[in-house]
């Protein structure tokens, strides 16, 4: 393979081995029935999948220059959303004012954000009984360190999170069976060294579905990839040709891939010809991607999509945090008091994900860590040909509140 660029966007917990079918297969996939919100927790909702766009663009444009990052990147909002909101509780001031703006929760308290962040967990792992979702949270404390008791409160009752305690020179190898563990063996070595400073915030975030109709093994094959560079890769293709939720506009075309009872979606962007991909990236937005699945329509669609599977692959995110806004919490004068009786600041936020697609579906998992350390000084007739054979976005999503699960890039093999 030459090249292969991802960004994906994205998170939950564990029942087996990575790659494990048992607990999908040979279930009968239940009534979908959407999840119902009150008016406040719809606004929400909305703002949420604003910010899994802003995340990402800012991620594009911040870590995708990194020489690093030019062949993949790879991030999932969901996960640093709820990561964010565990710190956020024990922030107060401009600290607290921040983390809720950059999160798109401004003119929302603290309680209403726990209240929407649990009942959203609550209802995603219920919406589908043939795929596997789950989300695990929480907060080591290394050495000696101590949290106030409201805080560790708090975090349980909102975010059902352990808290852990562990000697520093133990805590690696018990963090890293931790991440395995929730995230069914897909990110086993989520510390890569010992770590620093006084405690680690975790949400771990798993996903197994199978598509409601999946691709024949038999008609996959090798075909030609365009990169964006020009230069073409073969790789292998699924194949299938049914009927699916398809929009387009003069930017790009779009095509909703369903899972099981169709609560959730791997949703497909690919650019018009002619336009590029951070053309279509700078157009979303939650309002445009509102008005786009509104405007999707039900049509006989001839799919080509690339099988692919993205691992062991982390990504520091404190620089795209910074341009989105959050700047307190990373200095001296950072104010977590509601979280324990000494002066703390982030000095860490990490993110691994992995994501594999197949023609029986796919797998995802992700972990965003947050350390914490002491403060220091259309063609409306006929087949719609949707051929994925150049640079393509692509979301994994809830159908009912549009949470963004996972949002990933291709830009060459």
């Amino acid at each position: 393979m030459k090249k292969l660029m991802f960004a994906c966007a994205a998170t939950l917990s564990m029942v087996a081995a990575c790659q494990n079918d048992e607990g999908v297969n040979n279930k009968v996939p239940k009534e979908y029935k959407p999840i119902e919100l009150t008016e406040a927790q719809t606004r929400m909702a909305s703002e949420s999948t604003d910010f899994a766009f802003r995340f990402f663009q800012t991620a594009s444009e911040v870590l995708g220059k990194e020489e690093q990052n030019k062949n993949k990147l790879i991030l999932s909002p969901v996960s640093a959303s709820y990561a964010l909101s565990m710190a956020a509780n024990g922030a107060e001031g401009a600290t607290l004012t921040e983390l809720i703006e950059v999160l798109g929760f401004s003119g929302f308290s603290i309680d209403e954000i726990n209240a929407y962040n649990q009942k959203l967990v609550q209802e995603l792992v219920q919406q589908d009984n043939t795929t596997l979702l789950s989300m695990a949270n929480s907060l080591w404390l290394l050495d000696d360190f101590q949290v106030l008791s409201t805080y560790r409160n708090a975090l349980k009752k909102n975010y059902d999170a352990e808290v852990r305690r562990e000697e520093r020179a133990k805590a690696k190898d018990a963090i890293n069976a931790w991440c395995a563990d929730k995230t069914n063996g897909c990110i086993p070595d989520f510390l890569k060294d010992d770590p620093e400073g006084k405690a680690l915030l975790l949400n771990a975030l798993y996903f197994k579905g199978l598509w409601a109709e999946p691709f024949d093994k038999g008609l996959t094959q090798n075909e030609l990839f365009t990169n964006e560079d020009g230069t073409q890769t073969e790789v292998a293709m699924l194949n299938r040709q049914s009927g699916y939720l398809l929009a387009q506009n003069d930017l790009y075309a779009t095509v909703r891939l369903p899972y099981g009872n169709g609560a959730f979606a791997l949703q497909v962007i690919l650019p018009q010809e002619g336009v590029s991909l951070a053309q279509c990236i700078e157009a979303l937005n939650g309002a445009s991607w509102k008005a786009l699945q509104e405007s999707m329509m039900w049509k006989e669609v001839d799919v080509k999509l690339p099988k692919f599977t993205i691992e062991d692959y982390q990504n520091s995110l404190i620089r795209v945090l910074m341009a989105m806004g959050v700047q307190e919490a990373f200095r001296n004068s950072a104010d977590f008091s509601k979280m324990a009786n000494k002066d703390l600041m982030i000095s860490s936020v990490d993110q691994s994900v992995y994501f594999r697609l197949d023609e029986e579906g796919t797998e995802a998992a992700a972990v965003t860590g947050i350390g914490m350390s002491q403060a220091l000084p259309q063609n409306p007739y006929g087949v719609y040909e949707f051929h994925v054979d150049r640079p393509f976005l692509f979301l994994l999503t809830e159908k009912s509140t549009d949470s963004v699960l996972f949002m990933g890039q291709v830009t060459g093999f």
